[in-house]
């Protein structure tokens, strides 16, 4: 997802300075006339601004306050946004020690929107102290149609946790619905069609039609909210909420992580 997002603002006229762990990934960037750097520390050196979108809460640590991370080389009163998705609590303590290095944090997960049409847009949570907020906000609105600050640090992350409840759990039941639809010799990518324009119509649906047409699994379609689940739980138990359902999807989209493709 970074990909897209670094085109559109060094299609804007942007100076732009990238790192990415594959260098098969750095000399498309090249290709592109970004300037790409051997770790995250040289691509952000002075930086004002350093966005992340990268896979978890420990790419997040590492590519921030690792031995070459850029909080190490970011100019004092800079800014970190982090695209990715962890857990809250993780968040808020990644913020404060950015605050220990002169740096503002703000959380922004994002969510694809699949339109019917086959173009997608982006939405993103945005926490964080509300002055780094509006800094950041025009370079943002470069590539997501809509941004919704929610809060402190921390509070980004909270409604992803909740939007990815709603996704995965809607995955899960969409992939027990395949099962019975089977029972009636109705292929799953038919009832995703036939279902386009009723009451079960939603982004979710749109997101599986695209993938299986691509002939890709649900549970590989969905394995980001997947993952993001297992952070959902962790948080249900700390605050002692019994989310059965969330449990539910993760054994269901587990199973057909394992099952022969539909």
């Amino acid at each position: 997802m970074g990909w897209p997002m670094a085109v559109c603002v060094a299609s804007t006229g942007h100076s732009l300075s990238v790192y990415d762990s594959a260098p098969d990934k750095r000399e498309r960037a090249r290709s592109y006339g970004m300037r790409t750097y051997s770790d995250p520390a040289l691509a952000a050196e002075d930086a004002d601004v350093t966005i992340l979108c990268v896979k978890d809460g420990r790419a997040v640590d590492e590519a921030v306050f690792g031995s070459r991370g850029v909080a190490r080389s970011m100019a004092q009163g800079g800014i970190i946004v982090d695209h990715g998705t962890m857990d809250p609590d993780e968040c808020r303590a990644m913020a404060l020690r950015a605050q220990s290095h002169g740096l503002s944090w703000v959380d922004a997960p994002v969510s694809r929107h699949a339109l019917q049409n086959g173009e997608e847009s982006l939405v993103s949570w945005l926490g964080g102290e509300q002055a780094a907020i509006t800094r950041v906000e025009p370079l943002l609105k470069q590539y997501i149609a809509e941004l919704l600050p929610v809060g402190s640090s921390g509070a980004g992350q909270a409604v992803k946790c909740c939007n990815q409840l709603i996704v995965a759990g809607s995955a899960a039941l969409w992939d027990s619905t395949f099962e019975l639809s089977q029972v009636f010799g109705i292929t799953p990518l038919k009832l995703l069609r036939l279902l386009r324009n009723g009451a079960a119509g939603s982004p979710v649906r749109n997101l599986l039609e695209g993938g299986l047409e691509r002939g890709e699994p649900v549970a590989t379609i969905f394995a980001n909210a997947v993952k993001d689940l297992r952070t959902i739980l962790h948080q249900a138990e700390k605050h002692r909420l019994p989310l059965t359902l969330a449990a539910d999807a993760v054994a269901q989209l587990e199973r057909a992580r394992d099952a022969k493709p539909i």
